[in-house]
């Protein structure tokens, strides 16, 4: 039974096999524009489930990564996270984090003596930079081709 705020799977070699069995079962479904129907079955009855979208898209994600043997965790994005948690996150510096904390760049909120940060608004963060470093790296591509120094 589900009953954790934070739902985390670290798999045995036997729950990877599974997880790519139902993973090769379910990516047919993924392409299809009709909503798939679950079925659920054991001694006790059976059920049919319709998920959401986005939801079975999640469930194949989960699958696929337990089934190459990497640890999961389903988090809610209002889930908040201590300033180490949020550096490991964003692979920075904890008093790089502090700065950007600081200037405003990622919001946060007060909690006792520590500060708190939501992981959506990490992942905005994050998010917002990789873009703003493919976009860096596009143009340093775009002058390195019109330069000729012989990128292609």
């Amino acid at each position: 039974m589900f009953t954790a705020a934070l739902a985390a799977i670290s798999p045995t070699e036997a729950d990877a096999q599974l997880a790519r069995r139902c993973s090769r079962l379910l990516a047919p479904f993924l392409a299809g524009d009709e909503t798939p129907v679950l079925t659920v079955a054991d001694a006790g009855g059976r059920a049919e489930l319709t998920l959401p979208a986005e939801i079975f898209c999640l469930l194949a994600y989960v699958l696929a990564e337990v089934g190459h043997g990497r640890g999961v965790a389903v988090l809610p994005l209002e889930f908040e996270l201590t300033e180490r948690q949020a550096a490991d996150l964003l692979n920075i510096s904890h008093s790089y984090l502090v700065t950007l904390l600081n200037d405003q760049e990622i919001p946060s909120r007060q909690a006792g003596d520590y500060r708190r940060v939501k992981l959506m608004d990490v992942i905005a963060y994050k998010r917002h930079f990789l873009e703003e470093r493919m976009k860096v790296l596009d143009e340093l591509a775009a002058e390195a081709q019109d330069l000729k120094m012989g990128y292609d």
